[in-house]
């Protein structure tokens, strides 16, 4: 019997709206993962959200699947909306963030995560604010 022990790697990036940078790179190639990104304000908001992506540069076999998130807002709509453009692209969309008097707006934590090519997951920044973006890349398998 062998034991598998799992990886776990993070970042942190700060991204202009409507800029993209590289969220997380380099990670483990012929892998599985759970990512988690966290999005937060000055105004005490945070969105969280879940993310499968699989990772084998073997044919540009890489990919990332929004699963589920939370926000900590006061209105019923607490988890984000992902559209899947296509198998390394993931839009994500929170609906019910108040304006934020330090800047942004309602759209302020959208993004779009994308898999260029296989270890590495960029954000592009589809908000009105400035904001930091964290990741927790955990290897499943």
């Amino acid at each position: 019997m062998s034991s598998f022990f799992p990886t776990v790697i993070n970042n942190m990036v700060t991204v202009a709206a409507g800029a993209t940078n590289t969220l997380i790179a380099g990670f483990a190639n012929n892998a599985v993962y759970k990512a988690v990104v966290n999005v937060s304000n000055s105004c005490g908001r945070i969105g969280i959200a879940e993310y499968y992506v699989t990772n084998n540069a073997v044919n540009n076999s890489f990919s990332i699947k929004g699963m589920d998130g939370i926000l900590n807002t006061d209105t019923t709509v607490k988890a984000p909306t992902f559209t899947e453009v296509n198998r390394y692209t993931t839009t994500v969309v929170w609906s019910g963030i108040p304006n934020c008097a330090a800047g942004g707006t309602n759209i302020a934590f959208n993004y779009t995560l994308t898999m260029p090519s296989a270890g590495t997951i960029d954000l592009t920044n589809n908000g009105d604010a400035s904001l930091q973006y964290k990741v927790i890349l955990t290897r499943l398998f």
